[in-house]
């Protein structure tokens, strides 16, 4: 199983807002209004490096972090694999 974490960034200008989300090691921010840029990047640490200047330029710009939010997903091992746990409940009386 591999553990993935997606993260989106809402910042807010006025009326206009941008939105930032990582999701392993692609960057996409939408916004202002009809604009989109897509990123991929070799590992994590640099889209979420990229993340962080995206952020401190709008900052710079006058935007304000409106909202944060993490969604972690869990997916499973593929077909015809066997998983196996090796915990085992153990009943004390």
């Amino acid at each position: 199983m591999t553990d993935t974490t997606t993260r989106a960034w809402l910042f807010v200008r006025g009326p206009e807002s941008v939105r930032i989300v990582i999701d392993g090691t692609a960057v996409a921010v939408y916004g202002p209004g009809g604009r989109f840029n897509h990123s991929r990047f070799g590992d994590e640490m640099d889209a979420t490096l990229h993340q962080a200047a995206v952020e401190q330029a709008l900052v710079h710009d006058g935007w304000s972090l409106e909202q944060l939010t993490t969604e972690r997903r869990v997916t499973s091992a593929p077909r015809g694999v066997e998983r196996r746990s090796s915990l085992r409940l153990v009943r004390h009386d």
